[in-house]
């Protein structure tokens, strides 16, 4: 862990225009949320999230180039009735990115994101996706910097493509807005050296195999949106490791069950297009730049 303190601390010496506050090294959490259905007996009982990763950045002393491994495991909890037992939806990727700065203004950053989404019993083939991701970053000011590409990934319904906008913005000495729009935008207020407080939006477009629903045989892919605005709470339990604690609502919650017809064409049925109040709670490791 020393060993990749060091490497971070060149990484703020090499980018001194670096404006989000902070990286976790690795962090864990688990969202908790009630679902709301269709109907009076409501058709989504819950929808349960358990999330860890790690960030690996590796800095070329040649140029300042970074290279970030990031991998990540999730698994979700969804129960479609207060009775049945509820589908677990595994997610393991990783993220390689590869950061070039071209001078005191511009830097590209692209990165590749293999992906292994579904049930537990499905094989590893059966639940590939591949992904990418690119944008340019343009720095106005050591304050702050700007950034614009492009985010697709090969989901089980189709090509997904997202366009990215983002920023890094240091307000003062206490108040940061980062993130990139529409996956994530946080807002985060340090009152002292022990507490923060903030605002978060962020989205989760996801789809997973599944195996075949009873009632619906020829279905085989779940397919999830959700649009999360919140506030939390960071308390700095020591100078790295921080627990946070965080409430808020998914305004637009969307769980389908869709069917592959092998001619590149989906049919798709809701099963629950109802948000609800969420508490997320989580851990990190993490080092700050401010």
């Amino acid at each position: 862990m020393g060993r990749l303190y060091f490497i971070l601390v060149s990484i703020v010496i090499c980018n001194h225009s670096l404006a989000q506050p902070y990286i976790d090294l690795a962090s864990t959490y688990f969202s908790y949320s009630p679902g709301k259905g269709l109907d009076k007996n409501g058709s989504l009982h819950s929808f349960h999230h358990l999330r860890s990763q790690v960030n690996i950045p590796i800095v070329f002393k040649n140029d300042s180039s970074i290279l970030l491994i990031n991998p990540v495991i999730e698994k979700r909890w969804i129960g479609l009735s207060e009775s049945d037992e509820s589908k677990d939806l595994n997610g393991l990727f990783m993220l390689v990115s590869f950061t070039k700065k071209l001078n005191s203004h511009w830097s590209v950053m692209l990165g590749g994101i293999p992906r292994w989404n579904g049930e537990s019993g499905i094989p590893y083939s059966d639940r590939f996706q591949i992904g990418g991701v690119f944008w340019i970053t343009r720095t106005i000011r050591p304050e702050l910097k700007l950034r614009a590409g492009l985010y697709y990934n090969k989901e089980f319904f189709g090509n997904f493509f997202m366009p990215v906008l983002g920023i890094e913005w240091k307000i003062n000495k206490r108040s940061y807005l980062f993130g990139n729009m529409p996956s994530s935008l946080t807002y985060e207020n340090r009152v002292n050296s022990f507490i923060s407080l903030g605002l978060v939006f962020r989205t989760f477009p996801n789809s997973y195999r599944i195996s075949p629903l009873t009632a619906y045989p020829s279905n085989d892919y779940y397919r999830t949106t959700d649009i999360q605005i919140g506030g939390f709470t960071d308390l700095y339990i020591t100078k790295k490791i921080v627990f946070n604690l965080e409430a808020g609502y998914s305004v637009s919650r969307k769980l389908m069950n869709g069917e592959e017809d092998g001619g590149g064409r989906n049919t798709e049925i809701t099963l629950s297009d109802k948000g609800n109040f969420y508490l997320r709670f989580s851990l990190q490791y993490r080092l700050r730049f401010y």
